[in-house]
């Protein structure tokens, strides 16, 4: 099992909230990153990442991002 970083951006902070999941592969923690962003409507934006790298974000109008290289720029 991999663990997953879940960031999950809201109207009523400019911090994230994290939630970990476990998963077997990235399409299934794609698919609790949907349901993460459903379950409140204050809910914005979910960024999925594993370790230190960003593999996507997703947000309430289903739009998906993936970084390129897999690593956040310091």
């Amino acid at each position: 099992m991999r663990t997953f970083s879940f960031f999950i951006h809201t109207m009523e902070s400019t911090v994230p909230s994290l939630l970990f999941e476990l998963s077997s592969d990235e399409t299934t923690a794609r698919s609790l990153a949907e349901e993460a962003l459903a379950e409140p409507s204050n809910r914005l934006l979910v960024e999925v990442r594993e370790e230190d790298r960003l593999l996507f974000s997703i947000d309430r109008n289903g739009a998906s991002w993936t970084h390129h290289d897999g690593y956040i720029s310091a």
